[in-house]
């Protein structure tokens, strides 16, 4: 008999885990995942100096 109100399955991933996931996923897809590292590590590179 399944127990009620049990405890969450040990496999579920956290929620923040899925969520990061589906955004890194579509940053990439979308194509806009290099133009934003690119213009991060340039102003990184501008801040640094």
């Amino acid at each position: 008999m399944p127990e009620i109100g049990g405890a969450a399955r040990p496999s579920a991933s956290p929620a923040w885990v899925v969520v990061a996931e589906r955004e890194l996923r579509d940053v990439w897809v979308a194509g806009r995942g290099l133009p934003l590292m690119l213009a991060y590590t340039a102003m990184l590179s501008v801040t640094s100096y």
